[in-house]
């Protein structure tokens, strides 16, 4: 007597394989979307706090070698002038409304030139004399902040609040 043996799949045997397969690919592509999720919002950080130092270490490097330096600040606008003996005279300005807004702007012989954007709050506060603490704040609801205590050199004239333009 001879026994057979089957060679072929039965249905059922078909149907659990497809499913399996299927939930092993679910499964799959739920962990790349949430990758993917993950290095973008991650990516929009990173972005926004090296625009954020960017700005901190280029206007902290100039303001330490600042001579007169004149804060004015007005509902929400605020400006920093100060003069350094190898350039001359050097305006940072942000705005909360208008058609620079949200940017920090430096302006050095007529030529404006972005040093930061989608810049929420922009804050300087008078320490002493010869301390001022900068403080920007980006990201989504401003919820990114980065401050920075500059110390003037000794020959920098103290800080006085400003009404109007340039001295």
């Amino acid at each position: 007597m001879k026994i057979r043996s089957s060679q072929a799949i039965t249905l059922v045997e078909a149907l659990v394989t497809v499913l399996l397969s299927s939930a092993i690919l679910a499964a799959v592509y739920t962990v790349y979307i949430t990758g993917i999720r993950t290095w973008e919002h991650y990516a929009d950080d990173l972005q926004y706090k090296q625009n954020l130092r960017r700005a901190v270490t280029a206007m902290s490097s100039e303001l330490r070698e600042a001579k007169s330096v004149f804060i004015t600040s007005e509902d929400d606008n605020i400006r920093l002038d100060f003069f350094r003996p190898e350039t001359g005279m050097i305006r940072y300005s942000w705005q909360q409304e208008g058609k620079a807004a949200g940017r920090i702007v430096r302006t050095h012989n007529r030529r404006d030139r972005i040093l930061a954007m989608n810049i929420k709050g922009f804050d300087f506060t008078q320490i002493s004399d010869r301390e001022v603490l900068m403080v920007l704040r980006s990201g989504p609801e401003g919820k990114l902040e980065v401050r920075e205590k500059v110390a003037l050199r000794r020959r920098t004239e103290p800080f006085r609040q400003k009404e109007g333009g340039l001295p």
